[in-house]
């Protein structure tokens, strides 16, 4: 297991091929490391005034300093780009034309202060996983049931209302496991974490 920090990405390896053995059936492997948001060439390109700030939808950009530093940091559409600014015009005008699981990660990142998604593979089935900066709570968005989603309590070691992603339990062990190391090297290895105020 090796786990590296470059430019505040946390890139957590259990194995040299980035593969964790968790059970003796199933593994769980990182795809990817985090989340781009579909290019939707119908946003339209004309800027939006959101509370003094000039959004254009169509490249998901803002004028205001929380874009502007992120932009730095982060590949064009990444969901960490994403400041309140662009969130309330995508709200107002465009949210619908998004699919149901872009929508879900959209309203999480503001609702449930998302820090960052990314991307796993456990018996062949693709999974989005969302987490916050307490690294306590996960989201987990499956590919094949995009208007679902499922919350895993690290801490308790407990799925929300006691529904898990799949039918095996064999896997819901695998993935809970997974995602409780997640957590624990997370905080470990965390830099100063960034907390976003929210100020419009």
């Amino acid at each position: 297991m090796k786990v590296k920090i470059e430019s505040n990405e946390f890139i957590i390896d259990f194995t040299d091929r980035n593969e964790s053995k968790l059970t003796p059936i199933y593994s769980v492997k990182i795809i990817k490391k985090n989340f781009i948001f579909n290019d939707y060439k119908t946003f339209p390109r004309n800027k939006i005034n959101i509370y003094g700030n000039k959004v254009t939808l169509r490249y998901l950009s803002c004028t205001c300093n929380e874009y502007m530093s992120n932009e730095l940091l982060y590949p064009s559409r990444d969901i960490r780009r994403i400041c309140k600014h662009i969130f309330i015009a995508l709200s107002k005008t465009c949210m619908e034309k998004m699919g149901s699981l872009e929508s879900n990660i959209l309203n999480h990142i503001f609702w449930y202060k998302l820090s960052n998604v990314f991307q796993i593979e456990i018996e062949r089935q693709r999974l989005l996983i969302g987490y916050g900066f307490d690294y306590e709570i996960f989201y987990v968005y499956p590919f094949n049931k995009p208007e679902t989603y499922f919350t895993y309590n690290c801490s308790l070691n407990i799925w929300k209302d006691n529904v898990r992603p799949f039918d095996k339990e064999l896997l819901n062990i695998s993935l809970s496991t997974f995602l409780r190391r997640t957590s624990f090297f997370l905080k470990k290895y965390s830099p100063t974490k960034k907390i976003y105020k929210k100020k419009i």
